[in-house]
């Protein structure tokens, strides 16, 4: 009997550091993969007009008024190149500045048109999420009526 009561809390033990190994080595995600998956997600889901996908990462208040705006400014755009410029983080991590460079062109003036915009993302309920974008002046020959692109 007495051997049983020493195998019990052994077992247990053995267990408890099995699991506690299990959990440790398991790979975690770091903020920075996750901003990288989240950007290219948002950008992948504009580039090939899946607009309600590139919803996802804008916070939840101001989703259907992103969906409105960016229907309309997407039509007859066509998404060529995407590249993403620059990331950098805020000190306490949860926030980033991303510059990226698109080309596009829109149905009815086939020229493309390069333009690079900065995105700020924040870390909020475990995921990234796009707050801001906005067009950075580059030159003088790339300004369009576009703001809602991206």
């Amino acid at each position: 009997m007495t051997t049983t009561a020493t195998i019990g809390p052994i077992r247990v033990g053995f267990l408890l550091v099995a699991l506690a190994m299990l959990v440790g080595c398991s790979p975690a995600r770091s903020q920075s993969a996750e901003l990288r998956d989240s950007v290219h997600g948002y950008l992948n889901a504009l580039r090939w007009g899946h607009i309600g996908k590139a919803a996802s990462y804008i916070p939840v208040d101001r989703r259907a008024q992103f969906l409105e705006r960016k229907r309309l400014a997407m039509a007859g755009v066509r998404m060529h190149e995407v590249e993403v410029r620059n990331v950098r983080f805020s000190p306490a991590g949860n926030r980033a500045r991303v510059v990226v460079m698109l080309a596009f062109t829109r149905s009815n003036a086939p020229v493309v048109k390069r333009h690079l915009v900065e995105q700020r993302w924040r870390w909020h309920q475990r995921q990234w999420q796009l707050e801001s974008r906005k067009r950075q002046q580059q030159s003088p020959s790339s300004s369009t009526k576009s703001g809602d692109l991206y």
